[in-house]
């Protein structure tokens, strides 16, 4: 594999794991659990910046 396709690989990898932590973010917001929710966010949050870099 090229550079390029390893890039294009762990971006995708990053972005389905941004939308795991979205889901569980609205899961635990549905459930009442704010401190849970606040850390998924955070979290996703982390990965969209690691992404734009």
């Amino acid at each position: 594999m090229t550079i390029t396709q390893l890039k294009t690989k762990l971006k995708k990898q990053k972005e389905a794991q941004i939308t795991t932590y979205q889901n569980l973010f609205r899961a635990c917001l549905l459930a009442g659990d704010i401190k849970e929710a606040r850390r998924y966010n955070n979290l996703s949050k982390r990965l969209r910046k690691q992404i734009e870099v």
